[in-house]
Formats: C-alpha cells, sequence, structure tokens
C-alpha cells in the first residue's frame, strides 16, 4: 500500500479516502501526505501527515482504514503535538472521537463526500 504512488490497499478499493484528501490538500494548500523529518514513532518509523501546513497539520481518519486504531490514532497524534504541531483531525462517522484533551487539537466526525463546499465550511469552523 502506498498514497504517495497512489495505489490503494485491499481494504480501501474505492480509494475514498485519498479522493478527500486531495481536496482538502486543494482547498488548505500545503503539503500532502508528507512526512515529517526528524518525527518518529515509539517504534523508529517515521511520521506520515495527510496534509501539512507550516505548523498545521490536518489528519482524515476514513472508516475503513482507522476502524479500531483509536490507540494508533491517539499516539500518533500526541506525538505531533508534542513536537509543536496544531492538529485538527477529522473522523468520518461511526468512528468514535480520540481521547485528547489539549489546546492545539480539535477533532470532528465527518460525513464522506466530494462536496467542496461541505469541506469548505468545515475548514471555515477551525482554520479558514
Amino acid at each position: 500500500y502506498s498514497r504517495k504512488k497512489g495505489h490503494g490497499c485491499n481494504k480501501c478499493l474505492d480509494m475514498r479516502s485519498p479522493k478527500v484528501v486531495l481536496l482538502l490538500q486543494t482547498i488548505l494548500g500545503g503539503e500532502m501526505n508528507y512526512t515529517l523529518p526528524g518525527v518518529k514513532r515509539e517504534s523508529g518509523r517515521p511520521v506520515e501527515v495527510d496534509i501539512l501546513q507550516d505548523d498545521f497539520i490536518l489528519e482524515y481518519d476514513g472508516k475503513r482504514w482507522h476502524k479500531d486504531r483509536e490507540e494508533n490514532d491517539e499516539s500518533k497524534t500526541l506525538i505531533l503535538l508534542e513536537s509543536g504541531f496544531r492538529v485538527l483531525r477529522l473522523r468520518e462517522k461511526p468512528l468514535p472521537l480520540l481521547n485528547i484533551n489539549h489546546a492545539n487539537f480539535c477533532q470532528k466526525r465527518v460525513t464522506w463526500t466530494l462536496d467542496r463546499g461541505h469541506w469548505e465550511n468545515i475548514l471555515e469552523d477551525y482554520i479558514l
């Protein structure tokens, strides 16, 4: 599986999440599927984020890939916050919200759509 090369995994055949991330990137600008230099997980693996714009990170959590991965999502988010980033996680319904309370962290449960106006309205509430 490689988001950078545009390949989907067998669990994500419809490529829903990458399409939304691309749409969000066209609205926000910034770098898409960016590997953060010097930021690593406890395992030593580098941290890749969906969208990076200056010190702001947007993560889109699609329900297929992120189902039952709350612990992993929380761990990654805490690493990003400890590294000084502001983080917005958009979590596709029915994913639960993460158990994180931090001044530089926001999250919202969202419905999947490719309607640009829908995403512009959501992002306006948080960052635009």
